[in-house]
């Protein structure tokens, strides 16, 4: 999605915030952040292709507000009615734009029908990782 964003504004700085949800609990970790110090934006374009629960995005847009975004647009492909409902519970002042709105999720938080995790598609991550193998991944 950076690359069809970056050929609307092609001047915009890219910064990456990598979360990934806890296989054990579904809690948001944070394994990659290059928002630089000392440094905001008035308009951050937050691009997530596929919201379910919104958890861990609610996550980065509290962490892009405390970096001093003043305001935090999100941009996604496909999201939940669920998600949608999340993330405009906690951050009602947020811009949400999505391209298909899916009914419902299923016992593994994943959106029905849905794409599947957009991340574990782009990046081929075995369906059956462990936590520990995935920390041992990201160190190598």
């Amino acid at each position: 999605m950076t690359d069809g964003m970056l050929d609307l504004l092609p001047t915009a700085a890219v910064h990456h915030i990598g979360m990934y949800k806890s296989k054990n609990d579904s809690m948001p970790v944070q394994y990659y952040n290059r928002l630089p110090k000392n440094e905001s934006c008035d308009i951050a374009y937050l691009l997530d292709p596929c919201i379910a629960t919104a958890k861990t995005l609610a996550v980065v847009v509290s962490m892009l507000k405390k970096w001093g975004a003043k305001q935090v647009v999100v941009i996604s492909a496909v999201a939940s009615k669920e998600g949608i409902k999340h993330l405009s519970d906690k951050h009602p002042d947020i811009s949400i734009y999505v391209g298909a709105i899916d009914e419902t999720l299923n016992e593994h938080n994943m959106i029905v029908p849905g794409i599947g995790d957009a991340g574990d598609r782009q990046f081929k991550t075995p369906l059956d990782i462990t936590e520990e193998e995935l920390a041992k991944k990201q160190k190598n």
